[in-house]
């Protein structure tokens, strides 16, 4: 029984560090990324168009990190950079702060903030047009991922109901 107990907390102990080291991940790459993808602004061609196989024709960017995207989608992405830096890393950092102090909404803010960032470099990763940060979307995409089922399946969740 002892013994036990000493392993599952442990466990905790050893889930939390992975955790903590997933998400300090997070942080870095993702402020590397929304940073140099909104204050990326070289022109790399003007005025460029492409037809796509439906026979649309379609404007791209034509500078920055998103030159090979269209307007839209460069504008999508630039505003998506934005709310990461302004809202999804103080954010990020605030809950996992508050995780640490044991804080059950802290752990419900930083597993919803995991999410978020989950969708984010899927997104990523699936829809914008393949650029030099291709590599660093599936990489915040996974470390957003492992981090979101390491949180999800923490013990504070499994006595939810009761807490509240």
């Amino acid at each position: 029984m002892i013994k036990t107990c000493i392993q599952t907390k442990g466990d905790y102990m050893s889930k939390k560090l992975i955790s903590n080291i997933l998400v300090l991940l997070i942080i870095v790459f993702s402020l590397i990324v929304s940073t140099y993808g909104f204050f990326s602004n070289k022109m790399v061609y003007e005025n460029k168009t492409i037809q796509t196989i439906n026979g649309e024709i379609i404007t791209l960017y034509g500078k920055g990190l998103y030159f090979n995207d269209s307007v839209s989608m460069s504008a999508q992405a630039r505003a998506q950079d934005v709310v990461t830096l302004v809202l999804g890393i103080p954010l990020l950092i605030v809950s996992l702060f508050l995780s640490n102090k044991n804080s059950l909404k802290g752990k419900l803010l930083l597993t919803g903030t995991l999410r978020y960032f989950l969708y984010t470099y899927a997104s990523y990763s699936f829809v914008v047009t393949y650029n030099m940060f291709f590599l660093l979307y599936t990489i915040l995409m996974s470390l957003s991922f492992f981090s979101f089922i390491v949180n999800i399946t923490s013990p504070e969740f499994k006595n939810l109901e009761k807490s509240l």
